[in-house]
């Protein structure tokens, strides 16, 4: 799955609250989530994973996000990117 180039804009209506929603096991590859712009109300995140963390196909850089949460998984909230950095080595470029 890639997910790349989009402008997401004030989600938040339908719960996990997020621009981008994805669900899995942790055995998936090639989920790519780069080039995107998030503006978000505060009380949302950028990208709900709802898979771990570690997950050895994900990769994330290049997004541009404003206003919001960073990520949310299956087992850890980032509150902000450089959590979500600093846990997971993604989005360095970010």
């Amino acid at each position: 799955m890639k997910i790349y180039n989009n402008t997401f804009y004030n989600v938040g209506t339908i719960s996990p609250y997020a621009a981008i929603s994805f669900t899995g096991d942790g055995g998936e590859s090639g989920v790519r989530v780069e080039n995107n712009i998030d503006y978000l109300p505060s009380n949302s995140y950028s990208v709900f994973f709802n898979i771990p963390a570690s997950m050895v196909g994900l990769s994330s850089d290049f997004n541009d996000v404003f206003g919001a949460k960073y990520a949310q998984t299956s087992n850890a909230s980032y509150q902000s990117l450089a959590s979500w950095k600093e846990a997971t080595g993604d989005d360095t470029s970010s």
